[in-house]
């Protein structure tokens, strides 16, 4: 227990205000993540598989720009393309994974 000098008792249970602040935390962090994974629907589109000498390219529209990335591949020097697959593309965009359906396919 710490000290509160402010309280009639002097002191305060520290373990029951932590407790109270992780609910809301966790809210904000799943809200955070129901927004970037709109962010991210919203912002690319897949349209295209390429395959050319055992390499697997993915045609992207990024917030009307179109690029050709392959896997490996960091482009607009954010969104890291990890998989390519005729159905989905899997980046990485600020820490965390995303699926991107080709252009069509409904979404898991």
């Amino acid at each position: 227990m710490k000290r509160n000098p402010f309280s009639l008792s002097g002191f305060v249970d520290a373990s029951a205000s932590s407790r109270a602040d992780v609910a809301p935390n966790r809210q904000k962090e799943e809200e955070k993540q129901e927004n970037l994974e709109e962010e991210i629907r919203q912002s690319i589109a897949y349209n295209g598989f390429i395959q050319r000498l055992g390499k697997n390219a993915a045609m992207l529209n990024i917030s009307g720009e179109y690029v050709i990335a392959t896997e490996g591949e960091t482009v607009m020097e954010k969104i890291k393309i990890l998989k390519i697959e005729p159905t989905r593309v899997t980046i990485e965009y600020q820490g965390q994974t995303f699926e991107i359906n080709f252009q069509g396919e409904d979404d898991d």
